[in-house]
């Protein structure tokens, strides 16, 4: 074979390669598209269930007898955390243990849920800062005696009715759920609170 007709040849695969590259990448993203675009978010964005708070339970008198509180949960990803020191200062004003911001800080750890919940109000300055991620819950409070308590029933964490006026109100009091697509890291963790949904959460009865 001379000269010539190799460089027609490899000329030739050269063109074939490109034309085959050109036609896969066609199909992948006209055919293919929705079905790549459906599973990246699927593996990007998770569902997050955004309880609505039940309603009160009143006496005769207009007495409370159950209510629900909107709480916080704090979830931190330290290395998102743009002045440590400041977030320190910050979960030490919200009566977090030392022990748990010192992993909220530490850098080689890459999310850090910190156990318990928190009145908004305390952890306002929290919210907007870089690295942290609030999610709201509700939590039942009843205060009542425990004779009563035994006529107006149980919630769920939640918002599950279990016995007594809980259960037999509860298409009433759990009002309407929401939910939202909130976006994860590689290990599937949320990595933030969303209020998209809150326009569609109605506060029970």
């Amino acid at each position: 074979m001379t000269r010539p007709d190799r460089l027609r040849l490899i000329g030739g695969s050269l063109a074939l390669f490109t034309v085959a590259l050109i036609g896969r990448a066609a199909y992948v993203q006209l055919w293919q598209g929705r079905t790549w675009t459906a599973r990246a978010v699927r593996q990007q964005y998770a569902d997050a269930d955004l309880p609505a708070p039940r309603g009160r339970i009143l006496d005769a008198t207009g007495f409370v007898l159950a209510e629900s509180r909107e709480l916080v949960q704090l979830r931190i990803a330290p290395r998102e955390v743009a002045n440590r020191a400041i977030l320190a200062r910050a979960l030490r004003n919200a009566k977090v243990d030392a022990n748990w911001i010192a992993r909220a800080i530490d850098p080689a750890r890459a999310w850090v849920e910190v156990p318990g919940t928190f009145l908004p109000g305390d952890i306002a300055s929290l919210v907007g800062m870089a690295g942290v991620h609030a999610r709201p819950v509700a939590e039942r409070v009843y205060q009542s005696s425990e004779g009563v308590r035994r006529i107006v029933g149980r919630a769920t964490p939640d918002g599950g009715a279990v016995d007594g006026i809980e259960l037999a109100m509860d298409s009433l009091l759990r009002g309407t759920r929401s939910s939202a697509a909130v976006p994860r890291d590689g290990k599937g963790h949320r990595l933030a609170a969303t209020d998209a949904g809150d326009r569609e959460r109605r506060a029970g009865h």
